[in-house]
């Protein structure tokens, strides 16, 4: 099974966390694939079974989206909602939960913070069904699995299980997720809880120190209050998050894509990546992005081979992709796996290079 020089990848950024003057091109090796939301492109996405698909196809990293449920426990979901990839309306109506609803727009919505943790694991998970995502009948399910919500916990053994069966290393991706219902202090305070529930999780000893390396783990959010929280309190690398529309603006609080050098090293004071949306991914704002010391990975990649190549040809240093095989399959053919031995010049070289740059600053 084919997996990519971490420690490599990991000196590189620590490099980049070290010496924060400009740097040119990608910033690893061979770029990362990360199985968004496990391979949610053939599985219902944040489930067991598609984070474990994820690491079948060959992912580096599985990305579970964060939430805290009312009892405080971190469930992976996408939404602050359950409407759109649970039974919760059906389930709700069954067991009287129907008064938990908040009303928007006309519509009965079911937040994650309303709902303990074991009410949320009675909920079957199932895919949102739009495109790029999974579907009913694409010869991985037919739609009568009982698929459950994921925790983190559940997320941190499979990749935490892996390692000590194989001995290989694929790390995780948690994005701490924000809800606007809350209101902007609530959300924040709700963030930031979060944060700390998520560094807590990754410090368990279960994990024999697993998740305290750096090349094991990426935190992400759009907020940038969430990074800056957690930037004295963990040396983790953060990524931040970011969204342009396409007609050039961006998605407040979220900072675009920076379009300056000054705009990247703005993130780059508490920001060790940035994670941009495909169409926000120029290779004015990649260049810009590495120059500042930055790592860049892109989101969200499907099936289209070709998408692949071009943004491995701009120099990305990663993908989130719903289709971790294809993703793995095009990185492979134009990122060769490196011999043992040129992976360990490459280690040595490396190495050369910090001891120069930490010289030189």
């Amino acid at each position: 099974m084919r997996r990519p020089c971490l420690t490599a990848i990991a000196i590189v950024a620590a490099l980049g966390a070290a010496a924060p003057e400009a740097a040119s091109g990608p910033l690893v090796e061979r770029p990362i694939v990360i199985a968004h939301r496990g391979a949610s492109g053939y599985l219902p996405e944040h489930t067991v079974e598609a984070y474990r698909l994820g690491i079948r196809q060959g992912a580096d990293f599985i990305e579970p989206d964060l939430f805290l449920t009312r009892d405080r426990r971190l469930v992976a979901l996408h939404d602050d909602t359950l409407n759109a990839t649970t039974n919760i309306v059906e389930v709700a109506a069954e067991k009287g939960w129907t008064d938990r609803a908040r009303i928007v727009g006309g519509v009965p919505r079911y937040y994650v913070f309303d709902f303990d943790l074991d009410e949320i694991r009675q909920l079957t998970a199932r895919s949102r069904g739009t495109a790029g995502y999974s579907r009913p009948g694409n010869g991985f399910y037919d739609g009568s699995e009982p698929f459950k919500v994921a925790t983190f916990t559940e997320v941190l053994e499979i990749a935490h299980q892996h390692y000590r069966e194989t001995g290989q290393l694929v790390g995780v991706y948690p994005e701490l997720k924000f809800t606007q219902a809350l209101g902007p202090a609530g959300g924040i305070a709700y963030l930031t809880a979060m944060a700390d529930a998520l560094l807590a999780e990754l410090s368990d000893p279960r994990w024999e120190g697993l998740f305290d390396r750096r090349e094991a783990v990426f935190i992400q959010s759009f907020i940038p209050a969430a990074l800056q929280y957690l930037r004295p309190k963990t040396k983790l690398p953060l990524v931040a998050l970011t969204f342009t529309l396409p007609d050039g603006t961006g998605f407040p609080p979220v900072p675009t894509c920076p379009a300056t050098l000054e705009a990247a090293q703005a993130l780059r004071a508490f920001a060790d990546g940035i994670g941009v949306n495909a169409p926000a991914a120029t290779e004015a704002c990649i260049r810009t992005a590495q120059e500042a010391g930055l790592l860049v990975h892109v989101y969200t990649l499907t099936d289209d081979p070709e998408a692949y190549r071009l943004f491995f040809g701009r120099g990305v240093d990663g993908v989130f992709s719903n289709h971790p095989d294809v993703g793995v399959r095009v990185r492979d053919e134009l990122f060769p796996v490196p011999e043992p031995a040129a992976a360990a010049l490459f280690g040595v070289a490396l190495l050369a290079l910090g001891a120069a740059r930490r010289a030189s600053a």
